[in-house]
């Protein structure tokens, strides 16, 4: 979470980038927004949710690099939980 706070004082004033970030993890508006909420509670079912949608759209769509990971026994959370938790923060440049 704090990646994301960073970014979004870099570019929003304080209050806007304050505002942001509840907009981001407030679950009572879910149906509109990036409902992030449940990723940063212990169980953190909202990470996992996310990662097997990662997954199954990998399996449905590129069947070939599907079975590579299932060859080499790839865990995409190891890959994929730092990008979702952060925003793709530390992934895309500023």
């Amino acid at each position: 979470m704090n990646f994301i706070a960073a970014i979004t004082l870099i570019f929003l004033k304080e209050e806007l980038a304050f505002w942001s970030i509840v907009q981001l993890i407030d679950s009572d508006y879910s149906h509109e927004k990036i409902n992030i909420s449940d990723y940063y509670n212990n169980e953190m079912r909202g990470l996992r949710r996310d990662i097997i949608v990662i997954e199954e759209l990998i399996r449905v769509k590129l069947p070939d690099v599907h079975l590579r990971l299932k060859e080499f026994d790839v865990d995409l959370s190891w890959i994929c939980s730092e990008w979702l938790l952060c925003l793709f923060c530390t992934t895309f440049p500023v």
